[in-house]
């Protein structure tokens, strides 16, 4: 099972980015295949995939109790955007460590692939749950919205949102009213509904460090961050 995820992953890694990848332990064939031309190769080193051709991979994984799973992992096309992303950045996260571990983070993948914008910020709009935290901003390219994410725990983190928050469609609004009534603690309702992530972008940071988690034989207790101090109840 383990070997076939792996293989999974590396079959995903190669068709999404246009590399055969090597297979580090071959040597040699097997002499019962013969010394006749055969209809393949074993790669011994990482080569670009052929162009204009369609990149397709398979994966084959063999149970011990004898279950067989095989998988062919193909290239994505991208789709057709519906309408234009709105420039409308929205942050929420359970804590303020977490919300800004959570932008340093998505800095991060925006400084590395700008093209992904548009799709970031659908995501960040429609694509995870809102919070207690928060924090928004109006940017219409991506540099500048690297930037006011690297500074967002100076400025822009809030506290809890009020109980009940009011559902606000976002249809009709501009960026700056949304960003306004995201910050009040309402909850967006995007025409489009929800948006998947690009497929490298990172998952929302968790803030686990206030955190002891419970041991057998004792109840679970909330403790100061401390570098070398075990908590204690």
């Amino acid at each position: 099972m383990a070997a076939g995820v792996t293989g999974l992953i590396r079959a995903a890694l190669a068709v999404r980015n246009a590399v055969i990848p090597p297979n580090v332990n071959f040597r040699r064939l097997s002499p019962e295949i013969g010394d006749g031309a055969v209809p393949f190769y074993i790669p011994t080193e990482a080569r670009p995939w052929p162009a204009r051709r369609t990149r397709v991979a398979a994966v084959s994984s063999f149970g011990a109790g004898g279950i067989n799973a095989h998988a062919i992992v193909e290239q994505g096309y991208e789709s057709a955007a519906t309408t234009p992303a709105v420039p409308c950045l929205l942050l929420s996260a359970h804590t303020e460590t977490a919300l800004r571990a959570d932008a340093h983070r998505i800095a991060d993948h925006l400084a590395a692939h700008p093209d992904n914008y548009p799709q970031v910020l659908r995501h960040l709009q429609a694509g995870r749950p809102p919070m207690r935290y928060r924090a928004a901003a109006v940017h219409a390219d991506a540099e500048s919205a690297v930037a006011w994410l690297r500074g967002v725990v100076a400025t822009q983190v809030t506290g809890d949102a009020p109980a009940g928050p009011a559902r606000l469609p976002a249809c009709g609004r501009s960026p700056q009213d949304l960003a306004q009534a995201w910050m009040r603690g309402a909850v967006i309702e995007w025409a489009q509904g929800s948006a998947q992530p690009p497929w490298d972008f990172p998952p929302p940071s968790l803030d686990l460090d206030d955190y002891d988690f419970p041991r057998a034989g004792r109840r679970p207790c909330r403790t100061r961050r401390h570098p070398r101090a075990e908590a204690r109840c």
